[in-house]
C-alpha cells in the first residue's frame, strides 16, 4: 500500500512582512496632494503583492475594482505629483480596501511560539539540519516523515505528540540497522526484541550504541505504554535530541 505524503498547510510568515503590507497600505490611505505619483505607484505594487502573498482573496479583487483603477488614472497623468481630486480617490478607494482586509482577517488565525532549544524554522520545516552532514536521508522514509512531524509538535508544544513520533522513529531506523546487520525483521518484534538481538549479535554491537538504546527503552519508550502517563516539554526535547543523536550513530551503517 502506497503511503500518503502529507504537506503542512501552517505557514511561517515574518513579522516585518505584516509590517511593510501595511506600511505601503497606510501611503496610499494618507494620499495627499502633492505626494510623488511614482512613489505611490511603488506602493500599490507592494499592497497588490502582499495581498496575493498573503491570500486575501475578496480583499485583490476590491483592490483591483478600486486602487487598481485610481492608480491607473494616476499613472496617465503628466504630472510628477498627484492632484487633490486624485488624492481623495485614492484614499476613498483605500478605505474600502481597508474595510474588506478587516473582514477577511477575522478568519485567519496567527500564533505565536514559545522559544525552545532547536530554531523554530528547524523544527517547523529544517528537521534534516538537526541530523549531522549526509544522516537524515539515509533513514527510512517513514523515520523522515516522523522526525518532522515530531519537530513540529515540539513547536506548537504537542509533547507527547511528539514523543511517539520520535521514538517510532528511531524504532524504524533500529529496524533498518538490524536489517543490515543481522537480516530481517521478524514479524511483532519490539524494540526490546530489537535490543536483545543487536545485544545477542556477534561480532558484538559497540556498547555505546546499545546502551544508548536501552536507555531510551528505560527512560522514555516504557513511559509511552502507560497512558495515563503524559510528556512534557523538556522531555520531548530531551527525548528528540538523544533520538538524534542514536540516529546519527546507526546512519554510519545504513
Amino acid at each position: 500500500m502506497a503511503q500518503a505524503r502529507e504537506h503542512s498547510a501552517v505557514k511561517i510568515r515574518k513579522l516585518n512582512q505584516f509590517f511593510s503590507f501595511g506600511y505601503s497600505v497606510a501611503v496610499l490611505h494618507r494620499a495627499r496632494r502633492g505626494d510623488s505619483k511614482e512613489f505611490l505607484i511603488e506602493s500599490a505594487e507592494s499592497c497588490r503583492e502582499g495581498l496575493v502573498e498573503e491570500g486575501f482573496r475578496v480583499s485583490l479583487r476590491v483592490f483591483e475594482k478600486t486602487v487598481g483603477v485610481s492608480i491607473e488614472s494616476i499613472k496617465k497623468g503628466k504630472e510628477k505629483e498627484i492632484t487633490e481630486h486624485q488624492a481623495r480617490d485614492l484614499s476613498d478607494n483605500v478605505e474600502k480596501v481597508v474595510l474588506t482586509i478587516n473582514a477577511e482577517l477575522e478568519d485567519i488565525p496567527a500564533f505565536s511560539v514559545a522559544e525552545k532549544r532547536y530554531d523554530f524554522r528547524k523544527l517547523f520545516e529544517e528537521i534534516p539540519k538537526l541530523f549531522k552532514s549526509n544522516a537524515f536521508k539515509k533513514l527510512p522514509e517513514l523515520a523522515r516523515f516522523d522526525f518532522s512531524e515530531a519537530g513540529k509538535c515540539i513547536l506548537f508544544e504537542r509533547s507527547t505528540a511528539s514523543a511517539f513520533h520520535a521514538l517510532r522513529a528511531t524504532e524504524a531506523v533500529l529496524g533498518a540497522f538490524h536489517v543490515k546487520l543481522i537480516g530481517p525483521v521478524p514479524d511483532k518484534s519490539t524494540w526490546g526484541s530489537l535490543e536483545t538481538a543487536l545485544k545477542n549479535h556477534t561480532p558484538a554491537v559497540d556498547l555505546a550504541i546499545t546502551g544508548q538504546i536501552e536507555h531510551i527503552r528505560k527512560r522514555f519508550r516504557n513511559k509511552t505504554q502507560h497512558p495515563d502517563l503524559r510528556f512534557d516539554i523538556d522531555e520531548a526535547q530531551d527525548l528528540l535530541n538523544v533520538c538524534i543523536d542514536l540516529c546519527n550513530r546507526l546512519s554510519d551503517e545504513l
